[in-house]
């Protein structure tokens, strides 16, 4: 008997066919078999369940998209206002899809205006905002947390990009101490809806339709 393998798949050759065991791409053995071949040459039989293996492998890769935030520049620009980002005050928004491509915002409401619409596009893999207990308020740049966990400070009187009220934290805490300080309450990504929305908007330069 000859023995064939390697870290992925092992064969076994007799007199009498051949047999295969393949292990999958996390390390376990996924599929046990073999072929026997009266009349057919088993080194033939060899050669076909290396091509089979190679295959299954092959198809077992899955590449992942990439999801980490986008580390703003002056050469980015909003999605919806077409603004550069960085020229703006306040939280940042980003949305990353699953064929690598993503959508960036010069605030969380245009960010929600954006997602909030029937149209809009549904391969999503991540959605980020800035932690603003953690970054400057004139410039923010890092600290990206995912906005659906997220704590936003509703309706205060601190406005980012043109006006926008919604301030993102990772902490409730952090979120409660912004309400105290400057108005507003406190609220979840799932509570945001266009209708509560559109009164923002409408100051904001949007009518939210």
């Amino acid at each position: 008997m000859r023995v064939l393998k390697n870290s992925t798949y092992e064969i076994r050759i007799t007199n009498h066919g051949a047999g295969l065991t393949i292990k999958g791409s996390r390390g376990l053995a996924t599929l046990q078999g073999g072929l026997r071949g009266d009349g057919v040459a088993p080194f033939f039989l060899a050669r076909l369940l290396m091509v089979c293996c190679l295959l299954l492998v092959g198809c077992s890769k899955v590449t992942e998209p990439k999801t980490e935030p986008v580390n703003l520049t002056r050469e980015h620009f909003c999605s919806v206002c077409r603004m550069i980002l960085l020229d703006f005050p306040g939280a940042k928004g980003q949305i990353m899809y699953t064929n690598g491509k993503y959508d960036l915002f010069c605030g969380t409401l245009d960010m929600f205006s954006f997602y909030l619409q029937p149209d809009s596009p549904k391969n999503i893999a991540a959605i980020y905002v800035n932690d603003m207990a953690k970054e400057d308020w004139q410039r923010p740049t890092g600290h990206w947390i995912d906005a659906k966990s997220a704590f936003y400070a509703y309706g205060g009187e601190k406005k980012g990009a043109m006006g926008d009220p919604l301030v993102p934290f990772s902490d409730r805490n952090d979120a409660e101490k912004h309400v105290k300080q400057y108005g507003g309450k406190v609220m979840r990504f799932d509570d945001m809806t266009m209708d509560l929305l559109k009164p923002l908007l409408h100051h904001h330069g949007q009518d939210g339709q």
